[in-house]
């Protein structure tokens, strides 16, 4: 479970890294982590400190050597994001079948700082992740969006919490889940808004579509709000794949691996359209269309 491995994490790390980014300054940074070789598991624990007004691109991308890497990979990141700093963090998952992931990461933001987080995840045979937001201070925004690209009997769990403890914060989860063959997904948010967290704006939504009769998904949206003065939304949604559309690419002489390509695309089009880097956006969207051959 996650408690386990937050602990197991924290006992037995052997890798990570810590970036600190001074006042006012702009960077841009990629770090990969490494799936190790089948039967060991690797503990990465990081630290992300933004000092106040600094701007961060952050890439983070998961990865096997081949797909002979099917081990463990536990990672544990705790991010600091100073006043009025901004933070676009892009994490891409694509380790080998068969292997393990754990994902667990907090997000603390303090005044007119803002978060927008993206991840995709494709790989591992099991991944549990789990994104909390705390936001601290008046004027923070946090901004979390993922897509799940799932096939054969992979299982996707996702947990997030976005926890307002301010007044005149915003907070905006979309999660989109894609799955075929017998993949399965899980998403439990929560929105907490704590009685001091007047003026709270926080949306939440999950979208499933399913590709195949055994892919499932389960949606767990929840609120628990303790403040009066809020707007708060969530909801859930699957659907299978419109047959028409479906109809219509296939009597236009398109195969039927390449249609439900394309359909799928479009349907995770809304996180990837997120990032701005057009040579990581036809990078993922590469890795989802390989999920159709």
């Amino acid at each position: 479970g996650a408690t386990e491995s937050f602990h197991l994490t924290n006992t037995y790390f052997n890798n990570g890294f810590f970036l600190r980014v001074p006042e006012n300054q702009k960077q841009t940074l990629r770090i990969d982590h490494t799936c190790p070789a089948k039967g060991q598991v690797a503990f990465h624990k990081n630290y992300v400190l933004l000092d106040d007004l600094a701007e961060v691109t952050l890439i983070e991308n998961f990865d096997s050597k081949n797909n002979t890497f099917q081990g463990g990979l536990s990672n544990l990141t705790h991010f600091k994001i100073g006043k009025g700093a901004k933070l676009t963090r892009i994490l891409i998952q694509n380790m080998a079948i068969g292997s393990t992931f754990h994902n667990l990461e907090n997000f603390d933001l303090h005044k007119d700082s803002s978060v927008v987080n993206v991840e995709c995840f494709l790989g591992s045979e099991q991944s549990r992740i789990e994104t909390k937001g705390n936001l601290l201070e008046s004027g923070a925004n946090f901004e979390n969006f993922s897509f799940v690209s799932g096939r054969s009997r992979q299982l996707f769990d996702q947990r997030t919490e976005q926890h307002h403890l301010a007044p005149h914060c915003s907070s905006n989860l979309l999660s989109k889940n894609l799955l075929q063959d017998e993949a399965k997904s899980i998403f439990a948010g929560m929105i907490k808004v704590d009685p001091a967290a007047q003026q709270t704006n926080a949306l939440q939504t999950n979208r499933n579509l399913l590709l195949s009769k055994e892919a499932e998904a389960n949606s767990l949206p929840g609120l628990e709000i303790l403040a009066n003065d809020v707007r708060c939304t969530h909801g859930a949604t699957t659907s299978r794949l419109d047959q028409e559309e479906l109809f219509y690419l296939l009597s236009r002489g398109i195969d039927k691996k390449s249609a439900e390509s394309l359909i799928s695309l479009g349907f995770i089009e809304e996180i990837i359209a997120k990032i701005n880097d057009e040579n990581l956006i036809q990078n993922i969207r590469d890795l989802v269309c390989n999920h159709f051959r």
